[in-house]
């Protein structure tokens, strides 16, 4: 009868540490993926559209496994939180499907931020900065 009760007792803390790194999971990829909502996370045809439609837009082009565009990142977040009428939109050159903004961009690497006035090039930061060359950059933007 021990046994018994040993296995099934085994079996609900086996059970409860599943259920707990479930969801400690879920929260962790939760907070991960929270950016504020003028962080606007988008592919090259969608940009390219904005850019046309705005008179005036910034666009950062970035990549997943670039060390300066997570450092530019965390930059840019805590400015866009602090600055909520500023809007950037962001794509990630990595992806397949917005590969060809390193052609269509002239992009020579990342992190790129690119403000268009009207469908053109106005402005260009290639590399990583600090708060305030960027926050001079975006604060021309569309409110």
């Amino acid at each position: 009868m021990y046994l018994l009760g040993g296995f099934i007792l085994k079996k609900n803390i086996i059970i409860t540490a599943i259920v707990f790194l479930i969801a400690a999971s879920i929260f962790y990829v939760y907070q991960g993926s929270k950016s504020p909502s003028n962080y606007v996370k988008s592919d090259l045809a969608k940009a390219e559209e904005i850019i046309k439609a705005k008179e005036n837009v910034a666009v950062f082009y970035t990549q997943k496994k670039c060390d300066w565009c997570k450092k530019t990142d965390g930059v840019l977040q805590p400015l866009l939180i602090e600055n909520k009428d500023i809007k950037l939109y962001v794509v990630d050159v990595s992806i397949k499907k917005n590969r060809a903004a390193w052609k269509s961009e002239k992009l020579d690497g990342t992190p790129t931020i690119i403000r268009y006035e009207n469908g053109i090039e106005a402005e260009r930061i290639l590399g990583f900065y600090d708060k305030e060359k960027y926050l001079k950059l975006l604060s021309k933007v569309e409110k």
